[in-house]
């Protein structure tokens, strides 16, 4: 079955600055913006308010409805629903930047809630809480189940907020929810503790963890096959893992769903990263890139384009 839904979903909790990048390139999305700071929100809308599809709301996500209060930093990007932990290694080095500047009583809701109240059914979710992920994920617990085809989350492995849940309980409990971990971004530099330090440093404080659903309930789910494995694919062609993303795929293939792919909005997005990334492949050795080209027509019923088309083409040099 092909698509019936024209967009990719994201909920953003925790959206100071705006869309990640690992979102900003793509065309077919719905894009819902939340963050506690009503400051940040009103600027996000004018910078984005020529984007129908981008949405903010001012709101305080967490695991349950109730008063709590809000801490906002000197660095506002530190802001949280927790205090900072300065004997922490992430705030050694940050102290004047986490020093609290303001506190406000407020009151929360659950993501479930806010997407029942606003009509949002989830592709995908990114949080970026300072701390509070775990909680924002345990409210979350009817999306987790329906629908969140992949997580872009907090990885903290030390306690930088006070009270805060760490990578280990969020790892325990998306594994609950059939989530694998898929990678993290962590590239060996960590919080320094002397100068001495060169390609790789420090220590490993906390980093951005990415999930994505079992396999075997995306393939299970023949009504959603097509925009399941489209809009999943797309995730990991965009969080560093394209090769797990042609495996899926394939696998989806095995499962029934028919190529070439049928044309959608979204698979233009995947198409479009299916050919940048693949295009790297050309002038490293072995056949890899030969076996792109052949997928390439597998999935889009296209020849590869050659030479100066790849350059001309305005759909990927536009």
């Amino acid at each position: 079955m092909f698509s019936t839904n024209r967009f990719c979903t994201v909920i953003d909790v925790g959206c100071r600055y705006g869309i990640h990048p690992t979102w900003r390139k793509l065309k077919a999305i719905k894009y819902f913006g939340v963050d506690f700071d009503a400051e940040e929100i009103d600027r996000l809308k004018h910078k984005y308010k020529n984007n129908n599809n981008y949405k903010f709301f001012c709101s305080v996500i967490s695991d349950e409805e109730k008063e709590t209060k809000t801490y906002v930093m000197k660095h506002k990007g530190l802001s949280s629903l927790h205090k900072p932990n300065y004997d922490s290694f992430w705030f050694a080095e940050r102290k004047d930047q986490g020093e609290i500047i303001s506190e406000q009583i407020t009151h929360t809701i659950t993501l479930d809630k806010f997407c029942k109240d606003n009509k949002i059914s989830t592709d995908f979710l990114k949080c970026d809480t300072e701390g509070h992920d775990y909680y924002v994920l345990s409210g979350a617990k009817n999306q987790l189940k329906s629908s969140i085809l992949g997580i872009r989350c907090e990885a903290d492995f030390e306690e930088t907020y006070s009270g805060e849940k760490l990578f280990t309980d969020i790892h325990s409990f998306l594994l609950t929810y059939n989530y694998f971990l898929l990678n993290l971004d962590y590239n060996g530099c960590g919080e320094p503790q002397s100068y001495f330090g060169q390609d790789r440093y420090g220590v490993l404080s906390g980093t951005d963890a990415c999930y994505v659903k079992n396999f075997d309930l995306i393939l299970a789910d023949k009504n959603k096959l097509y925009d399941n494995v489209i809009k999943t694919s797309l995730f990991l062609f965009c969080n560093n893992a394209s090769d797990v993303a042609i495996n899926l795929i394939n696998k989806a293939i095995e499962a029934g769903l028919e190529i070439p792919l049928h044309p959608s909005e979204i698979l233009k997005d995947l198409e479009y990263e299916f050919l940048h990334q693949s295009y790297n492949l050309r002038n490293l050795p072995g056949d890899n890139f030969d076996k792109a080209k052949i997928d390439y027509m597998r999935y889009f019923g296209k020849n590869y384009p050659k030479l100066h088309e790849f350059y001309q083409s305005a759909f990927l040099n536009p």
